[in-house]
């Protein structure tokens, strides 16, 4: 007999796959914002039935929403088909991926002949000048960190970029997750890209929208670096009715500090239920371990069965079947996702 965890795809988003079996499932294995987008929300036929000339456009909508220039900014189909443009600009060269790290840019990586190094995100920022050692063309970081939500402060990434820079070096960071940490947290990456010329930044607008079907995703770099990227852009990249409805996606975007209060409520709360929270969580979601008599596959598919669909991380480098991320929803929700594993837990001891 199959079991509930064979459907789980590498990303977690096996929502789909299992939610005719288990209609009330809530779905904490994607790390996106609650959205209240009315359901009248519409796209018409205008906006589908024409080839979309939309990216100019939807980067000036980015351009004018960040307060950056347009020059360096190139828009994709979700930040994923930024991360495999970037790679392609390096193929059969050499990369350097800090672990834990979006699966993606291996992926993207080996796609273009390009020979991979998984070094520890720990020792990177105990010693950056061990990048000497292995001379890649480019260095990918995850800021925050998936899947603990980690946020590595600026001083942390300015002297990686400065090492690099004096390596010839490019850094990646990834940021998809940022727009979810506290305001006066968050790093001023148009000093970043100024200052270290050979930064690419990434970011994702699918997530803080509360829309993971809304595939659009960024990233800010010089003029040059972002003329580099855009010509690697697959064609129509960018659908029209983006630009029609960014806007009014957006406003529903979720306050960081709210997120911020409800973490430290789940966060205090899975502990108290004898959970190990993995890392400092600054995003919306938190990685916990399970107590070690309890098989990962037995708590991932009683979970579900109680109605919540966690993300395993096993697939993660570094982590185990005992590991699991659950996405910061509403109050009522994380209160369902705490219950709802203690009673689980306290079956199994």
């Amino acid at each position: 007999m199959k079991d509930i965890s064979e459907d789980m795809p590498e990303h977690g988003d096996a929502f789909y796959n299992i939610r005719n079996k288990y209609p009330n499932l809530v779905d904490f294995s994607a790390s996106i914002a609650p959205t209240n987008l009315p359901s009248d929300f519409k796209i018409s036929a205008l906006e589908m039935i024409h080839y979309p000339s939309s990216q100019g456009k939807i980067e000036e909508i980015i351009a004018n929403r960040t307060g950056l220039d347009r020059k360096n900014i190139v828009a994709g189909y979700g930040l994923t088909s930024i991360i495999y443009a970037v790679y392609s600009m390096f193929q059969r060269g050499k990369a350097v991926l800090s672990e834990p790290i979006f699966s993606e840019h291996r992926k993207a990586a080996e796609s273009s002949s390009i020979n991979v190094v998984r070094l520890p995100l720990k020792v990177m920022q105990k010693n950056p000048g061990i990048i000497r050692d292995y001379m890649p063309d480019i260095v990918s970081i995850n800021s925050p960190v998936n899947p603990t939500g980690e946020y590595l402060a600026y001083d942390t990434i300015s002297i990686i970029a400065e090492k690099l820079m004096a390596f010839g070096i490019f850094l990646f960071l990834d940021e998809a997750f940022v727009d979810f940490v506290s305001w006066n947290r968050r790093i001023d990456y148009v000093d970043l890209i100024e200052r270290y010329p050979n930064t690419i930044v990434g970011r994702s607008m699918s997530k803080i929208s509360g829309f993971a079907g809304f595939r659009l995703g960024y990233s800010v770099s010089s003029p040059e670096i972002a003329n580099r990227i855009r010509r690697r852009l697959i064609p129509w990249t960018v659908p029209k009715f983006y630009t029609e409805h960014m806007d009014e996606i957006l406003n529903y975007s979720p306050n960081p500090e709210k997120i911020g209060e409800l973490r430290e409520i789940m966060i205090n709360e899975l502990k108290g239920i004898g959970l190990t929270i993995l890392g400092k969580p600054e995003a919306n979601f938190i990685s916990f371990t399970i107590p070690g008599k309890i098989k990962g596959s037995d708590f991932y598919e009683s979970m579900i069965r109680e109605g919540i669909l966690l993300r395993p991380l096993e697939n993660f480098y570094g982590f185990t079947s005992r590991d699991f991320r659950a996405a910061v929803l509403d109050r009522e929700a994380n209160e369902k996702m705490v219950k709802s594993a203690e009673k689980v837990i306290n079956h199994y001891r």
